[in-house]
């Protein structure tokens, strides 16, 4: 009998795709614009751009683990998942409370758009840290005899 992933993580998966690949898109291939939208202060484009090539790495990481047939590489992908959320929260927290200066953080606490970007940092690292404590009930795909990290569709 053919198992598979649980719904929760499916879903997790699919919406953290589909969320990082649009931001980071935007991130990439319109920077300034998207950072202007956002009321956020004028960075160097080459950083930004970088982000958006992470989130939409990130994204296409979590579409492909949709299709993954081996549960340490489920595993695996979450916990890059986690390490990246985790890493991204601890750099939101400096820059809202700590910032380069005081009034860096000022002007990044008054922005709603940077609670919101955090808060779905924090969801999706609550919900991926969940089904990252359930792995001893996780059951991946057996295996089809395809090329290991494929499934048929």
């Amino acid at each position: 009998m053919k198992q598979t992933i649980s719904t929760g993580l499916r879903t997790t998966f699919l919406i953290h795709g589909i969320v990082a690949i649009l931001i980071g898109l935007g991130f990439t291939l319109i920077p300034l614009s998207v950072i202007e939208w956002l009321n956020l202060p004028a960075q160097d484009d080459v950083a930004i751009r970088l982000v958006g090539i992470t989130l939409v790495t990130l994204g296409v990481m979590s579409w492909l683990a949709l299709r993954e047939a081996y549960k340490e590489r489920i595993i695996a992908l979450m916990q890059l998942q986690l390490i990246w959320d985790v890493l991204a929260l601890l750099v939101f927290v400096w820059a809202l409370f700590i910032g380069p200066t005081q009034e860096a953080a000022e002007l990044l606490r008054a922005n709603a758009a940077v609670w919101v970007f955090a808060l779905i940092i924090a969801v999706f690292t609550v919900v991926f840290g969940y089904f990252y404590t359930q792995e001893e009930e996780f059951e991946a795909p057996e295996p089809t005899g395809q090329t290991p990290g494929r499934t048929s569709a």
